[in-house]
């Protein structure tokens, strides 16, 4: 069970990273262009 869970847990966090980052990177975008 560990064992077939382990590649889909490491993607899945590996993807939830991934797009904490690119939602950041996108809202700090959107507030500058907000901003001016």
């Amino acid at each position: 069970m560990a064992k077939v869970n382990d590649k889909k847990t490491t993607r899945f966090i590996a993807l939830a990273i991934i797009g904490t980052l690119v939602l950041s990177s996108v809202a700090s975008v959107v507030s500058l262009f907000i901003g001016m």
